[in-house]
């Protein structure tokens, strides 16, 4: 069949079909309108054109079927491997979440020219046996690689010509497949320009803080992947917002320019940041150290800390058993506990080596084993989680040191990555507003971890909401290791009664992270108040032991004790705010004991003189009906 012919045929069976379907009387008009259906040049019919274009892009070596009914043999276009995924079982799919002092190294300037921005594990897919009585076929990886392709549920566009939606006003580029993230991570200064911390003090048990993040996405960074895109463009991306240590975000609200954008959720970040320690990574990552991996990046401590504290208080080696064994549904004795601990003995010492900063006791990286509760893919048997550790420990001693700082990051702290749509060139700003505890036992003072170096310059503001408190002493700032950060890190540091603002740009010396301590104090208005009604409280409780026992007795005692009492209800309830209440916190606690007792004293005493106390239930009546009337 010829293309050129079978169009002439066409157009000439729908003219006819149009003359004798409007059978028009009037000769002219029927003469207009077949002109207008044959005519050449202003006619509704165009071409012949030629449509030339290359075959769909076909899936790559390592692809598995999710579908068991699948031909053997068949090898499908990527958009139908996609629409496969998305036909598959959902029994693996998420259900749910930088580095020290300097960022890694940046690989911008080592990108490979790639003709598809999707990049595949490069391990083997035959299943091979250990030797042993008790061996599990190694299993292939690629229901792990599968999840981030079946969460996307788009096909991978080709870099030339990006995915756009329809029916919106303005096209958007959908570029939110890889290794567009990738880059984003490894020159986050590049886009990131400022960063703004509002930190917002009026709670006592934490603190309301607002980032705001002033992006400009410069149209050669997606370039030097092949994205072509121009200035002005809308493109949706996943984008790493900034690095935070493993603590749930509480209060999270997010905005982007265009409207609303969803934070993606933890188990969706692990996988990215797997994908991305292989984009890192120039050894292939075997199918069982990434379902390892894939568990270390997801793993919260808050089931380890209750077998700890709560199961197995004294012996850590037992609490380890219960933990793997609840969380494995396998028999874990302490001697496997003591065998996985020895096997990764080396590793754990590399990772702490590729942090370069304190840790806790009871983090990841001092007991790796902690993750494997974590896994996509659980073990099947005791043997086979040895195995696994084997294998981790191999890989964690051949890999490059690069790779062991993204693994020893994600092991404490994850990328916020987001889902949103910024126009490409243009100055845009992304909110992220979240409640951080406390941080600290002192009631005076608080510390907080702050991530300067999310972008190339940034400012922090810090404000105290109640006017009966104030910023005590000048901001400190304490890297990691423990060590002052001041000048040339920081450019400028200002602070007043009630806002501290501090002002960091210089790159050279700048660590990731700092730890931002600030002391703060009642007025001195509330503090004289409150030692005058202490001295008050003092004389009065001398005066209550050494009243004379006469007919007076009772009078003199109300005098004393009633008014006192007074105040001080009217002192313990004067803090408006939960951190005034979290400064007289001390105070008000004695404040209580010395009424209390300076009470139980006169008590005792007109217990002692036989005086009537009637009156003192009556009084105290009326005294309950005046408050509850105020």
């Amino acid at each position: 069949m010829i293309p050129s012919l079978v169009v002439d045929e066409v157009r000439q069976s729908l003219v006819e079909y149009l003359a004798s379907t409007f059978a028009l009387a009037d000769d002219e008009v029927r003469e207009a309108l077949s002109e207008f259906l044959q005519d050449q040049a202003d006619g509704i019919f165009r071409g012949p054109y030629l449509r030339v274009r290359t075959p769909f892009a076909s899936v790559d070596q390592y692809w598995r079927s999710p579908l068991d009914w699948l031909p053997e043999g068949f090898k499908p276009h990527a958009h139908q491997a996609t629409s496969f995924g998305r036909l598959g079982p959902r029994d693996s799919a998420p259900q749910c979440g930088c580095l020290i002092g300097q960022r890694r190294t940046r690989r911008i300037s080592q990108l490979k020219p790639t003709t598809t921005p999707t990049r595949t594990w490069t391990t083997s897919t035959t299943a091979s046996r250990r030797p042993g009585p008790d061996v599990t076929p190694q299993r292939d990886n690629h229901r792990v690689r599968s999840l981030l392709q079946r969460w996307l549920g788009i096909a991978t566009p080709a870099p030339e010509a990006p995915a756009r939606w329809l029916g919106a006003e303005q096209p958007v580029l959908d570029l939110r497949d890889e290794p567009v993230p990738f880059v984003l991570l490894d020159d986050t200064h590049a886009w990131r320009e400022r960063l703004v911390e509002d930190l917002l003090i009026q709670d006592g048990d934490h603190i309301e803080v607002t980032s705001s993040y002033q992006l400009r996405l410069q149209p050669d960074l997606l370039q030097r992947i092949g994205v072509e895109v121009a200035t002005g463009d809308k493109v949706r991306l996943i984008l790493p917002l900034t690095t935070r240590p493993k603590d749930l975000l509480l209060g999270v609200d997010l905005a982007g320019p265009e409207g609303p954008c969803a934070l993606l959720l933890k188990s969706q970040i692990a996988l990215l940041q797997l994908r991305y320690l292989e984009w890192n990574s120039e050894r292939p990552i075997g199918p069982d150290v990434a379902n390892l991996l894939y568990g270390m990046f997801t793993f919260n401590r808050g089931i380890w800390d209750h077998c700890r504290l709560e199961l197995e208080p004294k012996n850590r080696n037992a609490a380890l058993a219960r933990y793997l064994s609840d969380g494995l549904d396998l028999e874990i004795s302490i001697g496997d506990v003591g065998k996985m601990h020895r096997a990764l003995g080396r590793s754990r010492k590399l990772l702490h080596d590729a942090l370069g900063e304190p840790v806790d006791p009871d983090s990841l990286l001092t007991t790796l084993v902690l993750a494997l509760p974590f896994v996509e893919l659980p073990p099947k048997s005791v043997a086979e989680v040895h195995h696994w550790i084997d294998q981790l420990d191999r890989f964690l001693n051949k890999a490059a040191q690069q790779v062991r700082e993204i693994i020893a990051e994600y092991c404490v702290r994850w990328e916020v990555m987001i889902d949103v749509v910024i126009p490409v060139g243009e100055p845009c700003k992304v909110k992220l507003a979240t409640r951080r505890p406390w941080g600290s036992k002192d009631p005076r003072r608080t510390t907080q971890r702050l991530a300067i170096g999310d972008a190339a310059t940034a400012h922090i503001d810090l404000r105290v909401a109640d006017h009966s408190v104030f910023i005590a002493s000048k901001p400190g700032l304490r890297n990691l290791q423990g060590a002052t950060v001041g000048i040339p890190v920081v450019d400028d540091l200002r602070f007043a009664d009630d806002v501290a603002s501090i002002y960091v740009s210089n790159n050279e010396s700048r660590p990731y992270f700092v730890d931002m301590t600030v002391e703060l104090s009642l007025r001195r208005s509330t503090v004289w108040m409150m030692r005058m009604l202490w001295l008050l409280v003092a004389v009065a409780f001398a005066v209550t032991l050494v009243l004379p026992e006469d007919g007076d007795l009772a009078d003199g005692l109300a005098l004393l004790v009633f008014p006192l009492t007074l105040a001080g209800t009217l002192v313990l309830t004067r803090a408006t705010t939960g951190v005034a209440q979290r400064l007289h916190e001390r105070n008000r606690m004695w404040l209580t004991a010395a009424i209390g007792l300076m009470w139980i004293v006169a008590l005792g005493r007109l217990l002692a003189a036989d005086v009537d106390l009637g009156w003192l239930i009556d009084t105290a009546r009326d005294l309950r009906h005046t408050v509850g009337s105020w």
